[in-house]
């Protein structure tokens, strides 16, 4: 998008990534919306611009010391690297974030979860089909405090449901006008005990073990790493994938090591770099990394 190409070209710089043109256009949809309504729609809805669209909407935040920061910025302990944040909600660690399953490939789809729970990762076609699907969720929750509370209380609901079907009308109108896709077509080929699926191509599963190897014991953790090759990635990945989002400290440094080896083998260079950037930095309690100094 041709008003973006500034901050396109900085984040570029930024992240040694090529973001996709849909961020923008979300955030093309928060600049243009009726300034007096924005906040009290986005605070209805319950989710707030943050990581990556927050830069884009305030790229003053982009500065020379933030550079070195930026691939932590509101990376939450539990993220995977192919995971980057760009809204969050109003409790328990819930954000969402943009899906780099396979650099070479691009982005494709979106996600969200709880980092202070334990629920796994929900998946969405699209970082506009995210969105939708909230204003879905926050409307069903109006409906069923509408069918179990006392009529007095009503007026306040139709009120959230007004504000919310204003927003949704909105941003399908939006999605139409610009012709926008709102299924990415991410292609998960082996499911995952997280709720995120991996993308893993054929090639690197034509001889993929059907052996389970338990990824807490020594000897499990020492078998995956030893059969993770270029024809068999998927059990170190799966496992790696696994300890990292649900092992905590303990297996912090397991998953490290099951990722990274298979993150080499699938030539995926950008991944390994955020992985250890981020595993290097894991213990840092904060995730806006616009007022840090250094890490």
């Amino acid at each position: 998008m041709e008003e973006f190409a500034d901050i396109q070209r900085l984040l570029k710089g930024y992240y040694n990534i090529d973001f996709p043109t849909s961020i923008f256009q979300l955030a093309d949809f928060l600049q243009n919306y009726p300034e007096e309504e924005l906040e009290i729609d986005l605070g209805t809805i319950r989710v707030s611009p943050s990581g990556l669209l927050s830069l884009i909407l305030n790229p003053k935040l982009l500065t020379e010391n933030f550079k070195k920061l930026a691939l932590l910025h509101f990376r939450y302990y539990r993220d995977l690297p192919e995971f980057f944040t760009y809204l969050h909600g109003d409790c328990d660690g819930l954000h969402w974030g943009l899906l780099l399953d396979d650099p070479s490939v691009g982005f494709r789809g979106a996600a969200s979860y709880y980092n202070n729970d334990g629920d796994e990762i929900t998946v969405y076609s699209s970082i506009f089909s995210a969105l939708i699907d909230r204003c879905k969720e926050e409307l069903e929750y109006c409906d069923e405090c509408l069918a179990d509370f006392p009529e007095d209380e009503d007026e306040d609901y139709l009120e959230t449901k007004s504000i919310i079907n204003r927003f949704l009308e909105r941003i399908q109108d939006y999605i139409g006008k610009n012709s926008i896709e709102i299924v990415e077509n991410r292609v998960e080929s082996v499911s995952s005990d997280t709720g995120l699926g991996l993308c893993v191509p054929e090639k690197f599963r034509r001889n993929e073990s059907l052996k389970v190897y338990s990824k807490r014991s020594n000897e499990g953790y020492k078998a995956l790493l030893d059969e993770c090759t270029d024809d068999n990635v998927v059990p170190a990945l799966k496992a790696g994938r696994s300890l990292w989002y649900w092992g905590g400290e303990k297996y912090s440094e397991r998953a490290y090591n099951l990722l990274k080896k298979a993150y080499t083998i699938l030539q995926r260079e950008k991944l390994l770099h955020i992985l250890d950037i981020h595993y290097n930095n894991r213990e840092i309690e904060w995730v806006d990394m616009t007022d840090s100094q250094e890490v």
